[in-house]
């Protein structure tokens, strides 16, 4: 008779111990006796456990961990693989093009987890940045929108739009608009609407719309009350050529209280009008 997995038999006990030996969870001392890895860094992953007891770590350290646990019903957590930073030539340059770029206040868009990007201010761009912040959106694929600013460019306030719906019911944006109230060196404060609007794949000129219509919804309202308010990120269509505005952004340009960049005098697109020249 086979025997359900959420049941911990002394053979998957046995099984886990090893596993967690590998992942370098667990470890033998010099005694030759299994114990827990207690630290902060982890080689390959960190342990969670919520809730209910797994195991326990006899006060003889010559003796090994006993795992406690009847089952997987007993306990609530699980295994986290620890993360490193990306060796790719992609991502270096990256931040390479941050570093010259030399923004106070940045926005970055298809960011993985606030953790990584902490990881990315720390370990490729020498802490640029004093201040990293992520809020989840609404893309399950943890592609998100992030913001990191300059020491003395405090973020003093953080405000997620995450659950606005259109009037289908169905959520306005991929990620959301975080709104971010910034507070700069001289004591002014800027509200930041940061973005990722709807993909140009398959289309999506009207999901853009809609989002380019709720983001200008809530610049006007910040405006209205005489706050200074950036919108910034990725809006998936170009600036306007000519006279003529991208067609599901128009909302954002239709009145003279938002400034396209482009048409600020010495701002410089290269060779091709895009956020990144002819790429």
């Amino acid at each position: 008779m086979s025997v359900p997995i959420s049941i911990y038999t002394d053979a998957i006990k046995e099984r886990i111990k090893n596993l967690f030996l590998q992942l370098d969870i667990y470890y033998e001392n010099n005694q030759g006796a299994v114990r827990r890895r207690i630290t902060k860094s982890p080689k390959w992953a960190w342990f969670r456990k919520n809730k209910g007891d797994f195991d326990r770590e006899p006060r003889n350290t010559s003796q090994d961990v006993v795992i406690t646990a009847s089952g997987r019903d007993s306990w609530i957590g699980w295994v986290e693989l620890e993360k490193e930073p990306v060796d790719e030539i992609a991502t270096r340059m990256t931040a390479k093009v941050i570093q010259e770029v030399d923004a106070d206040i940045i926005g970055v868009v298809e960011a993985e987890d606030r953790p990584s990007m902490v990881r990315f201010n720390e370990t490729l761009i020498t802490k640029m940045y004093g201040h990293v912040m992520l809020v989840d959106g609404n893309d399950d694929r943890g592609i998100d929108v992030a913001i990191m600013s300059k020491e003395g460019f405090a973020i003093k306030s953080i405000r997620s739009n995450v659950d606005q719906l259109d009037d289908n019911g169905k959520k306005k944006f991929d990620r959301d608009c975080p709104q971010y109230e910034i507070e700069t060196p001289s004591g002014a404060t800027v509200h930041i609407l940061l973005n990722h609007f709807k993909s140009q794949s398959g289309g999506g000129g009207e999901q853009r719309l809609i989002q380019a219509t709720a983001v200008r919804a809530i610049a006007s309202g910040l405006i209205a009350e005489g706050k200074h308010c950036v919108v910034m990120g990725d809006l998936n269509e170009g600036p306007k050529a000519g006279a003529v505005f991208a067609e599901n952004l128009e909302p954002l340009f239709t009145l003279p209280d938002l400034v396209d960049c482009y048409s600020i005098p010495g701002f410089d697109f290269g060779e091709r009008e895009g956020t990144f020249d002819s790429c």
